[in-house]
């Protein structure tokens, strides 16, 4: 009976061992797809972070490029209003300069016969308006004899 007891024991160490033996060959083989697992996921994570990365540098571009679109649109918008505001500034300077002419003309048209002084003119404070020349001439020496005397 001995002899059948230390066959069952060494049978049911046997079994213990082959069986510790499963149990530990499985744990290393979940330990192994649980470290890959995490490498993946380590993998992929650092991927999300480069796309990431790569898409606000997109971001950044493009918006650097939009600003600058913008620059360049106030700059001709500028450019345009200078353009405009000198074109209106000549314009207006031809125009009065023009009515300057017409009206000078117009105006020695107009006294060209005529001998009489126009109003409104003094000479060293003395009006000689509406008068001709000699009248103006002998004015103008009676005020200056009296001024002498």
């Amino acid at each position: 009976m001995s002899e059948i007891k230390e066959i069952l024991n060494q049978d049911l160490t046997n079994d213990k061992e082959g069986k510790i033996k499963e149990n530990i060959e499985e744990l290393e083989e979940n330990v192994k797809e649980s470290k890959t697992k995490v490498e993946n996921n380590e993998k992929d994570s650092k991927i999300e972070k480069v796309t990431i990365l790569e898409q606000t540098q997109e971001t950044i571009l493009e918006d650097k490029e939009a600003e600058n679109q913008t620059n360049k649109i106030n700059e001709k918008t500028k450019l345009d209003f200078l353009h405009k505001y000198t074109i209106v500034i000549t314009i207006i300077s031809v125009l009065l300069f023009v009515g300057l002419v017409v009206f000078s003309t117009v105006f020695g048209l107009i006294n060209r016969n005529s001998n009489k002084i126009v109003n409104g003119v003094y000479i060293n404070g003395i009006e000689v308006s509406g008068l001709d020349i000699e009248a103006a001439k002998e004015k103008l020496m009676r005020n200056i004899s009296k001024q002498i005397k």
